[in-house]
């Protein structure tokens, strides 16, 4: 009966998590998003990435709203707690993608070889489709570590409980969301040695960033509701 709790529970969390990622693509698409939205993202990066933080904590608040009304869990917190866990929420995915780009990027330096000189003209050492993806793959496990990092720390901050099991979950949500990442847009791995894939760059990048969220606050969102069920009646009430 417990394990039903936890599902019912997860379900309505990774239903809200999805909604958000569902309204944000919308918002991105749609001419009142644009008015809220720079249509170029990458020179307005903190806009771009706050706004989807914002729909999470408000889909997280109705999902724990539900949630509490059915009696589904029984969750207090007091405020200065509620305040921490919902900027968390909110600085997720920005720090998430920002996290990302510097890791990729440093992998990229890290595996770079010098620039060879032949017959008077400079040539690129040639490297591997592998070689090429590897900064991007770190760049994107290092990226959603830390909004899964960040995602937990509000939903201990909310509980002042460290659900172990929860925490696993998002670990393994990592490595499905680099899997679907990798399905959906094998071009993402492919930028840094694709001619073509670098001209549209922006195009790239933006629909996996929207890829990123969809499917990240879902499964985030259905693993942090799981948390709130595991030690729900566990929280110190304040």
């Amino acid at each position: 009966m417990r394990g039903i709790d936890h599902a019912r529970v997860a379900l309505v969390f990774g239903f809200g998590g999805l909604a958000s990622g569902i309204n944000y693509v919308i918002l991105t698409s749609s001419s009142l998003g644009r008015f809220f939205i720079p249509p170029q993202p990458l020179p307005h990066l903190p806009l771009f990435l706050l706004w989807p933080g914002g729909l999470f904590l408000v889909a997280m608040g109705l999902s724990l709203a539900i949630c509490q009304n059915l009696r589904w869990i029984n969750i207090r917190v007091s405020w200065g707690r509620f305040i921490a866990a919902s900027l968390l929420l909110v600085l997720a995915s920005f720090c998430g993608v920002l996290a990302g780009l510097f890791s990729g990027l440093a992998t990229a330096v890290l595996l770079a070889e010098p620039v060879l000189m032949r017959a008077g003209r400079l040539v690129r050492p040639p490297h591997s489709a592998i070689h090429e993806a590897i900064p991007v793959v770190a760049g994107l496990l290092f990226g959603l570590l830390v909004s899964a990092m960040l995602i937990s720390l509000a939903a201990f901050a909310v509980t002042e409980v460290l659900d172990v099991t929860a925490w696993r979950w998002m670990l393994l949500c990592v490595a499905v969301i680099v899997a679907a990442t990798f399905a959906a847009h094998p071009a993402f791995f492919g930028i840094a040695g694709s001619v073509g894939a670098r001209e549209n760059y922006l195009d790239v990048f933006e629909n996996t960033v929207l890829s990123l969220h969809l499917w990240g606050y879902t499964l985030y969102g259905a693993c942090a509701g799981y948390w709130l069920a595991a030690v729900s009646g566990k929280t110190r009430l304040t």
